[in-house]
């Protein structure tokens, strides 16, 4: 399907159709890519697979929350969370070790998003959770520290309980 032969090119095409907006089309590219790699098992799977795996994971979950499938954007962000977490244990173990701070700031922004998500849900405590996180583990992030003002203005109707997010706002600014 797709020319699934190369997965490559077919990340190179959903995201391309992304772009023009076709995002039906790229989500049933990208869930199909998936679901093909998840079908091997992860001891089988290669660095390069995992990695494929972790990409497409990814562009799936902001795909489903373009098109306002928040659920499946929920379900699909944990996936990511697992295989991000043997991503990197697989590349310990084979000796290619990358920045810390990289590693951080991808999983924070992962964190923000699934955030962006709860709160589209109306699940705000969970949203400013995802946010906590993500400013805890990557501090500059500034969407990490913004998105919360966002979300207690419309949980609580006023910013009055923010003071505690103003001095992690002043520090990443």
């Amino acid at each position: 399907m797709f020319g699934m032969d190369d997965p490559q090119k077919v990340v190179v095409q959903y995201r391309r159709m992304v772009q023009e907006g076709r995002l039906e089309m790229a989500e049933v590219m990208a869930r199909g890519l998936s679901e093909r790699i998840l079908t091997t098992k992860p001891e089988n799977r290669d660095l390069k697979e995992q990695g494929l795996l972790v990409e497409v994971t990814r562009d799936l979950s902001a795909i489903f929350e373009i098109r306002e499938k928040f659920n499946d954007s929920i379900d699909t962000s944990n996936l990511l969370e697992r295989e991000m977490k043997r991503l990197i244990k697989q590349q310990n173990t084979m000796g290619e070790i990358k920045e810390k701070s990289e590693y951080f700031a991808i999983q924070a922004n992962d964190l923000v998003q699934r955030g962006r998500v709860y709160h589209a849900m109306k699940k705000y405590r969970k949203a400013l959770s995802c946010y906590k996180k993500a400013h805890k583990i990557s501090p500059t992030s500034l969407e990490a520290v913004f998105r919360p003002f966002e979300t207690l203005l419309l949980k609580k109707g006023s910013l009055k309980s923010s003071k505690k997010f103003l001095a992690p706002l002043q520090k990443a600014i």
